[in-house]
Parts: C-alpha cells; structure tokens; sequence
C-alpha cells in the first residue's frame, strides 16, 4: 500500500484502501468523475426534491428583484458599506478582502450607478449562494437533504 509519487518514489499511506496506487494519472481520471455543476440540470438526473429546489430558489430571486425594484429603499447595512467600497476601490479593506468591492464597482459602473442594481446586487448573491449551497450539500448527501437545506438557507435572516 502507498501512494505513487510523480518521481515514481513510493511512500506508505496507512489510511489507503486495498492495493491500490494514487498516481498523477488516476487523479486525472478521477477529475472525470467529479460531477460539474451543471450537472443538476441534467434532465435525467433530476428528481421531484431538485426540481423543487430550483423553483424555490427561482421564486426567492423573483421576489428579491421585484422587492428591490418595487421599494426603492437606499442602501442599508452592509449594502451602504460595500457600495462605499466600490466607490473607493483598494486592494483591501479593514474587515474584507477587495472582491466584493470590486464587484460592487462593477454593478455601480454597469448599472449606471442605480439603486435597483445596487439592491438587486445582494438578492442576486444571496440566490447564487443558495445554488452553491443546494449543489453541495446534493452532492455529498442527496437531494431531500439538498432541499431541506434551501428552505432552512431561506428561514435564515440574514439571507
């Protein structure tokens, strides 16, 4: 048992299963077996808890933006801080790294630098998140555990 450097040196690993080498090669075949993440909308892989799961997350992000564009309410919290950010772009802040700066720099400039962009910029977020997080969680238990995390995901104030 061990596990097969790109030198062809061989160590020993206690926790390997059967006899079975890890070479450069295997891991490239097993980079083929990783699922992508468009792999849940493949229609034969789908089931009633996935296609629940987009729909839930595809009504979150419709009432987000029809929220943002019915109440045109100023920025607030973090949404206020993080536009601030985009307006003043640096290669770090005080508690963040510049990535959501940058991104709010990006939504002010494509926006035009309009409220609705700028509101619509957290609910886009928060519903790709939701997606990652359904993604994840289907792939390591299933997607009735997926499911039940959106819902629990979407309870949560903060999102």
């Amino acid at each position: 048992m061990g596990i097969l450097l790109d030198g062809g040196s061989k160590i020993n690993d206690k926790h390997a299963e059967g006899s079975k080498l890890i070479s450069a090669g295997n891991f490239r075949r097993l980079g083929s077996m990783v699922p992508t993440f468009l792999d849940m909308f493949d229609p034969q892989k789908d089931s009633k808890y996935q296609r629940s799961s987009l729909l839930l997350i595809g009504a979150a992000l419709l009432f987000r933006l029809l929220y943002a564009a019915i109440f045109p309410v100023n920025p607030v919290g973090d949404e206020a801080y993080y536009w601030d950010w985009g307006r003043q772009l640096d290669y770090g802040y005080y508690s963040k790294p510049p990535l959501i700066a940058w991104l709010y720099a990006f939504v002010d400039w494509i926006g035009g630098g309009s409220l609705y962009a700028i509101r619509a910029t957290a609910g886009v977020i928060g519903c790709l998140s939701l997606l990652v997080l359904f993604r994840l969680t289907t792939a390591q238990f299933g997607a009735k555990t997926g499911w039940y995390s959106i819902v629990i995901g979407l309870a949560i104030p903060a999102n």
